[in-house]
């Protein structure tokens, strides 16, 4: 995350779902004059965020199915979600502009084990400056390759400590 911040001078986030909310555990603040950065430990709905959208888009039938069914989903809102998750499929990334907040875009690239089981999302929020070229084609790129090192560094720890 750190060498996706020196690339881009935005800041990097890493994201989970946990009780099926998204749960930022860490960043790498940006060094922009202008910068955004999120509070660590921001629990919010993964569908109002491109992070939680690109984890969700590796789930299962069955798991999506069953996370759509405790949200009450109406069957409009699961269709446009599944239209929208296979999407990020197909591209390998999530993009926005924020709805709540006049200027932010967002984009986001899933963490994906060896295996093909995504565990977690890199991302990143930045400004878009007048009459500049939009940063996301280098975003994309550096956040790809965290999110490659991370997943490449992951170990989950199978043996209890003694």
């Amino acid at each position: 995350m750190e060498d996706c911040q020196n690339q881009t001078n935005e800041t990097v986030l890493f994201s989970i779902i946990a009780e099926d909310r998204l749960l930022l555990l860490g960043q790498v603040k940006g060094r922009e004059r202008v910068r955004l950065t999120l509070q660590p430990g921001l629990s919010q709905d993964p569908l109002q965020a491109v992070s939680g959208r690109c984890i969700l888009s590796d789930w299962t039938g069955d798991e999506l199915g069953s996370w759509m069914k405790r949200r009450s989903l109406s069957q409009r809102e699961r269709e446009d979600l599944l239209k929208h998750l296979a999407l990020i499929r197909k591209r390998g990334f999530d993009e926005s502009i924020s709805e709540t907040i006049e200027g932010v875009h967002g984009v986001s690239v899933p963490v994906t084990l060896p295996g093909g089981r995504t565990i977690a999302s890199v991302g990143t929020p930045w400004l878009q400056l007048r009459h500049t070229a939009s940063k996301q084609a280098l975003l994309v790129r550096h956040l790809r390759t965290a999110a490659q090192r991370i997943a490449r560094a992951y170990e989950p720890n199978s043996q209890v400590s003694q």
